[in-house]
């Protein structure tokens, strides 16, 4: 059985050796720009130069997160990154621009890339579409069933990397605008302001109805393993040195059981000392979890730790029974329905006398602090004990590659020493020539714990095969110069880059002629008579069974869903997830994220007819798009941009409303900021409730062929006919 690759998430420096210490065989880390964690700590030039070295002296492979859209003016900046980590023999890059996707293939042909979560793969014809531009590996959307891994598995050969462990999103990565919308932060520049983990107004009642659950599989790792899944994925680049050390471990730990042993049995210490360290309660996930709806946290968006016990009086002091042991250095927090509070415990008393630690059972009391009540729950958020132990180990660093070794002594030849660590093997001579012993010989045994002696080295010799004659004499600096030099040769060896042979980027387009048109998008057909009218190049259709009613017009097409689609039959499509591209004549929505001029390209070069561009541009960056392209292809752009209608803000799996029992129901953040929640067959969308409205002849002068229209009911289309002319002049 193949090994599974675990791989941990490092955000700076300071996680590194965590990742190490607790047996990852991958990490995944970003530079400071470009990657989806901006606000991780993040690697420097030199930085990143030595994680590399580092992490392959111990023979873990690096993939560097360069997975965010990349704008026009960022390319050449972008590309000279690429050729830093290829000069510096990174193992993979985790990407999810498709331009730039199909601009490092063609330029680095022999580096690895994998194909990021924002992509959004959750369909065999998505791995397909990846394996078409590239890509080795494919990391899944959080939300893909277990039986379409199997299918990909079976009929797709790309390596599948999942999520195992970490935050989810509420929505399908790369189909969330939410972020950009509220905060001008967007998640595809990995800037996410994580607005879906603040409380929202429902009904009247405060709740924190987008915060998901965290992601633990830890206890279905043996399904998981079966499927022949290549990399387990921690989520965590925000996360502490302690987190990425566990989590690293336990999954290191119980994969190792279930290979070795065809057995799966976790200790529930384990699951309780991972909710200790970070969780917002756990679920295993849409692989697992039948009941979606529990897959929710609205309780609170934050790090839950474990239950302690209740609030039982108030007085000078706040009085608790527990329920669980705690420590002074704990931190806890006491949950109140109007406002959370706590801190460490530094001070923990017994009746009337300070103690150091109390357990399950006791009564103990606390500082008073205000807005506490009888009942309140009470959390253990930082258990300092646990803290420690993790701190200690990681300082300690134990990891060793293990060696095997061999040593040929004969009287009058010079020392052979060879050392191979299960993939590389290095031989060194000395310059000294054995002499036979005129008094006490040295032992076998004194050579061998010479040899061994590796100090802070990261190797273990823990084989040696001595071959020698008898009563021979070595001075011992030979014996320690021979060492040295052989570990020193075999670090080189293992540090050594792969490398990389730089091409040219070329790509053939197709011409496309420069009319003017306009298209819209429809919910409702009752008003289709009257759409008809308004000589629109194209009208799609949301639901299926409008598109069959009108399909006799040459100008109606279908608008794909995003989330597993179908396999309808139309004349035509919009789609809005990468593997649809692969179904016949299309175009592409604005949830393909394109920023760029490669993009275009790649899309049109596939057989795709207008691409719609990332609602994120401005007018600048769209003018800067199509003179690059125009430069670089000696052809026109066939590009579409959506003026007018509702922005889908989120598209989540789950039938969110099924527990209010409504169709659609209106949230209103702390901004007073409104979307609307909308149920569409078996997922649900999340709209902005503003209706977006541009003038189309700025965007006619930049060289946007087509503008798009979204209309959900009749007021809008009213609103939209009233002022077409003006909005589509």
């Amino acid at each position: 059985m193949k090994k599974v690759e675990i791989l941990s998430p490092v955000g700076g420096m300071h996680v590194l050796n965590a990742a190490i210490e607790g047996g990852a065989d991958a990490v995944y880390l970003g530079g400071k720009q470009f990657g989806a964690r901006n606000y991780a700590d993040n690697f420097d030039l030199e930085e990143m130069k030595s994680v590399i070295l580092k992490c392959h002296l111990y023979g873990i492979k690096v993939y560097v997160t360069l997975n965010t859209s990349i704008y026009e003016r960022e390319v050449s900046s972008f590309m000279e990154y690429v050729d830093f980590l290829c000069s510096n023999g990174v193992d993979a890059l985790i990407m999810q621009d498709l331009g730039m996707i199909d601009l490092v293939h063609k330029t680095y042909p022999s580096l690895e890339l994998h194909g990021s979560t924002q992509m959004h793969i959750h369909t065999l014809e998505g791995a397909l579409f990846a394996k078409r531009i590239g890509l080795k590996r494919i990391v899944l959307a959080r939300e893909t069933s277990i039986s379409v891994i199997c299918e990909i598995k079976k009929k797709v050969d790309i390596e599948i990397e999942v999520f195992v462990h970490g935050a989810l999103c509420m929505s399908y990565s790369g189909q969330c605008l939410m972020s950009y919308l509220t905060h001008g932060r967007s998640g595809n520049r990995g800037t996410c302001s994580q607005c879906c983990r603040l409380p929202y107004q429902v009904d009247g009642d405060s709740l924190y109805i987008l915060s998901m659950k965290d992601l633990c599989t830890l206890e279905h790792l043996d399904k998981l393993v079966a499927l022949g899944i290549d990399s387990f994925k921690i989520e965590g680049r925000m996360k502490s040195p302690e987190y990425v050390y566990l989590t690293t471990f336990l999954y290191q730990k119980y994969t190792k059981q279930y290979q070795e042993t065809g057995m799966l049995f976790v200790d529930k210490q384990d699951l309780i000392d991972l909710q200790k360290i970070f969780s917002r309660s756990f679920t295993p996930g849409y692989m697992f979890e039948k009941n979606y709806e529990n897959i929710t946290n609205d309780y609170r968006g934050n790090h839950m730790g474990i239950p302690i016990g209740k609030v039982v009086n108030v007085k000078n002091r706040i009085f608790i029974k527990l329920s669980a042991s705690v420590r002074q250095g704990d931190a806890i927090r006491i949950l109140h329905s109007k406002r959370d509070v706590g801190g460490y415990l530094n001070y923990i008393y017994k009746k009337e006398n300070l103690v150091k630690e109390a357990k399950a059972g006791d009564v103990i009391s606390i500082p008073y602090m205000a807005g506490v009540s009888v009942l309140d729950e009470v959390l253990k958020t930082v258990d300092i004990s646990l803290q420690k132990h993790l701190q200690k180990i990681i300082e300690n660093r134990k990891r060793k590659v293990v060696l095997k070794g061999t040593l040929w002594i004969q009287i009058g030849e010079p020392i052979s020493f060879t050392l191979f660590d299960g993939k590389s093997k290095v031989q060194v001579q000395s310059s000294y020539l054995v002499q036979k012993a005129s008094n006490a010989p040295l032992t076998k045994q004194r050579i061998e714990m010479q040899m061994k002696k590796l100090g802070d080295s990261v190797f273990s010799l823990e084989e040696l095969d001595i071959n020698m004659e008898e009563s021979i004499f070595i001075p011992i600096h030979v014996l320690n110069e021979l060492r040295r030099e052989a570990t020193l040769k075999l670090e080189e060896k293992r540090c050594e880059g792969k490398v990389y042979e730089k091409k040219n980027y070329f790509l053939e387009v197709p011409f496309f002629p420069q009319e003017k048109t306009k298209s819209i998008v429809l919910l409702d057909d009752s008003f289709f008579d009257e759409v008809l009218k308004e000589n629109f190049s194209n009208i799609y259709f949301e639901e299926y069974d409008q598109y069959q009613k009108w399909q006799q017009y040459s100008n109606v097409g279908f608008r794909l869903p995003r989330i597993e689609p179908p396999f309808y039959a139309a004349s035509s499509f919009l789609v809005g997830e990468v593997g649809s591209i692969l179904r016949g004549k299309c175009s592409t929505d604005y949830s393909f994220n394109v920023f760029n001029s490669y993009t275009v390209a790649l899309l049109h070069s596939m057989g795709v007819g207008k691409v719609t561009l990332s609602i994120e541009l401005s007018e600048e960056d769209i003018k800067e798009l199509i003179e690059k392209y125009r430069l670089r292809y000696h052809k026109n752009p066939s590009l579409s941009f959506f003026l007018y209608g509702r922005v889908e803000a989120m598209v989540m799996k789950m039938d969110f409303l099924k527990k209010y029992q409504k169709d659609s129901i209106e949230i209103i953040d702390s901004y007073n900021h409104s979307f609307l929640l909308k149920k569409k067959d078996y997922y649900t969308v999340l709209y902005d409730k503003t209706v977006r409205n541009l003038k189309a002849s700025s965007y006619y002068a930049l060289g946007i062929l087509d503008v798009c229209f979204f209309v959900s009911n009749k007021n809008e289309w009213d609103f939209l006919k009233k002022n077409l002319k003006f909005i589509g002049e």
